[in-house]
């Protein structure tokens, strides 16, 4: 039997996601994934945990070199251990009757309805039990999923932190003048607004403030 457990992490709802799974061999651990989105919500996270470890299972059982090791297709094959109530009420309770009514609800269109339907077709074709666990219980497969999923959300932040600073420095440095200022001019350049670059080791000022370092200009 394949245990697998899956969590999702938005830092932000929404905001750059993570989604992770742990799965096992009966004990054994077989692998670990994660992965994430730059915009994305907390369901959706958890949606698309699940659908990514049931894509690895279908992969495994059609490569799966050991004829001996558990196959999807016996009895039992598949058990998700999510913490997700959306997920777990969603998969076994609430899909069939979004799927036979056109994906609509009592309250409208079926939120995330293009996970919904992966998630559905996968579940259709293999033999899964789903069970909600507590998550930050100590649960040793939930916190290591938990780890892996907001370990992917911070990832993408910082990527997305760090390219929003590049593009912030480069629209910096179009409006950037740089000045040869002597030494002996230092202190009457900082006094009109001049700084200093660190990195080039020059002074600078706002190109729009051209006319009032004129003499300074390169």
């Amino acid at each position: 039997m394949l245990n697998v457990y899956t969590d999702g992490s938005c830092l932000g709802n929404p905001g750059p996601g993570g989604w992770g799974f742990v799965l096992y061999d009966g004990s054994v651990l077989v692998t670990e994934q994660s992965g994430g989105e730059k915009h994305t919500t907390n369901n959706r996270m958890e949606l698309l945990a699940a659908i990514c470890a049931l894509d690895y299972c279908v992969l495994r059982a059609a490569y799966q070199p050991n004829k001996d090791a558990p196959s999807i297709t016996s009895e039992p094959d598949i058990v998700i251990h999510t913490d997700s109530q959306y997920v777990k009420n969603g998969i076994t309770q609430w899909l069939e009757n979004w799927a036979a009514n056109g994906w609509r609800s009592r309250s409208g269109p079926v939120k995330n309805q293009d996970l919904w339907e992966q998630l559905y077709e996968l579940n259709k074709s293999l033999n899964v039990r789903w069970e909600w666990v507590r998550g930050h219980d100590g649960n040793t497969g939930n916190e290591r999923a938990d780890i892996l999923c907001t370990t992917a959300a911070k990832t993408i932040q910082n990527r997305e932190r760090g390219a929003e600073k590049r593009q912030k420095t480069i629209q910096a440095n179009k409006t950037r003048l740089y000045l040869n200022v002597p030494f002996a001019d230092k202190e009457a350049a900082k006094g009109l607004g001049a700084r200093w670059d660190a990195d080039k080791k020059k002074w600078y000022c706002d190109s729009k403030k051209a006319d009032v370092f004129e003499k300074w200009r390169l």
